[in-house]
């Protein structure tokens, strides 16, 4: 193969079959200029680099470097799994609390309600008729104790069974009362609470008040009172001027006789004279004319009284209507709420219906009783016929018009048992207001003018 045969090639001008040679040499090198043919170097394999060989050390750092990120991709996963189980458990919590305190608010919430209605269950019932005495204590001032007749008072007091204190006040020879009632506040609820009322008694002896009449200051010193004590309803007690009148009177009537009998002799005093001598003189009529004025300038409420039994008698009536004053403005509260009109003589004859029916009859003959032309034997005779209203009204709704206001008006009468017992009708009059009052539906229909 080396000693290759060369065949030249030239080109001449001319066509001729140009000539070859054929002498055996080297192939030139070939020397290309052109850039378009400039083509990189590949090297063989001989001049590769030795490929990198992995040893097993080599292999475990790879696959500890895979491991690695696994675990910080498991650290991650588990700290976010963590973060959002502590995030769970802190709002599970929170409920809780949350739960816990509203449990909590709503126990405090029951306990008051209960505090209250247990506190306006006792103010109620300390209320009643029945138990509001209990409560209240009368407050005597210390100058009750100048007069002569403090033991006597004091003694009626008790038979009263009234609890009083002594203490010293504004108004001297005055009587207050206080109360006792439970306390109910947004922050306390129960204990007992001493409430004054708005009611004072003056007591003024005839030595005092004979010398604000003949002074003319009785008025200005009832109106002092009130302003010293605003907003309190007055009442005026003068005690012992039948005494003092009853003197003057037989004083004079002594004058009198003596002149008539041409002695001037003096006579005998009686016992107590002395103290009413000492004192001005003046009329009935000028302490009247006081107590009228007071009474209608300053709306002073009077009252004479002569003796301690009348004086503790009144204490005891004033102390029971003050503590039976709260239960009657509740209980009037109560009906004007429920009703729209009510019978202002509400305790004047009723009739007592317990559970068990009975007194039903009774209430029937006295709303019967309430027409004019029915009296107790008219209400006997209809009740006779038709013991309940439902009958009566069962028998108006099978009547016309005309049948109604006729039904009831030959029913019989009688007023005394007996063979010759006088025997009378209702009458068509009774019959026709009857029947307009339990079937008529018009209110302001009228019944009659009777």
């Amino acid at each position: 193969m080396d000693n290759m045969d060369v065949i030249e090639l030239s080109s001449d001008s001319n066509d001729s079959v140009p000539s070859v040679n054929t002498s055996s040499s080297k192939p030139p090198a070939l020397h290309i200029l052109d850039d378009d043919y400039n083509f990189p170097e590949v090297p063989f394999a001989s001049e590769l680099p030795a490929a990198k060989k992995y040893t097993d050390s080599d292999s475990g750092a790879i696959f500890k470097s895979n491991s690695d990120i696994e675990t910080e991709l498991f650290k991650k996963y588990i700290g976010e799994k963590s973060r959002s189980k502590e995030t769970v458990n802190a709002s599970s919590k929170n409920d809780k609390e949350l739960t816990r305190i509203e449990k909590y608010r709503k126990a405090e919430e029951a306990a008051r309600i209960r505090a209250e209605k247990a506190a306006a269950a006792a103010r109620l019932k300390s209320m009643q008729p029945g138990e509001c005495m209990n409560y209240m204590q009368v407050i005597l001032d210390l100058g009750f104790m100048n007069f002569n007749f403090f033991d006597t008072l004091i003694t009626e007091l008790q038979q009263y069974e009234l609890v009083y204190k002594l203490k010293s006040q504004i108004i001297s020879n005055s009587v207050t009362w206080t109360r006792s009632e439970e306390k109910n506040s947004e922050h306390v609820t129960g204990g007992i609470k001493s409430v004054e009322d708005n009611h004072i008694i003056v007591v003024w002896d005839y030595t005092e008040t004979v010398k604000k009449v003949a002074s003319d200051t009785f008025v200005t010193s009832i109106d002092n009172i009130q302003t010293s004590m605003p907003g309190k309803v007055t009442t005026l007690i003068v005690y012992g001027m039948e005494n003092y009148f009853r003197h003057h009177r037989n004083l004079k009537k002594m004058q009198v006789k003596n002149l008539c009998l041409g002695s001037f002799r003096d006579g005998k005093k009686r016992r107590g004279s002395k103290a009413f001598e000492d004192l001005p003189v003046i009329s009935r009529k000028q302490l009247e004319l006081c107590l009228i004025e007071v009474q209608l300038t300053l709306n002073c409420n009077s009252q004479l009284i002569e003796s301690p039994h009348g004086l503790g008698q009144v204490i005891g009536q004033y102390t029971k209507a003050i503590a039976e004053a709260p239960f009657k403005i509740h209980k009037k509260q109560m009906l004007q709420s429920q009703l729209d009109f009510y019978a202002a003589g509400d305790n004047k004859d009723t009739v007592k219906v317990d559970k068990d029916g009975n007194g039903l009859k009774r209430l029937w003959q006295q709303q019967l009783c309430q027409f004019n032309l029915a009296r107790l034997e008219t209400a006997e005779a209809i009740i006779s016929k038709y013991p309940t209203p439902s009958h009566l009204m069962d028998a108006y709704a099978h009547c016309t018009l005309s049948e109604g206001m006729k039904l009831l008006q030959d029913i019989p009468i009688r007023r005394t048992a007996g063979p010759i017992t006088n025997v009378r009708r209702i009458g068509p009059e009774l019959s026709k207001k009857l029947y307009l009052m339990f079937t008529s539906e018009d209110g302001n229909i009228l019944l009659g003018n009777d």
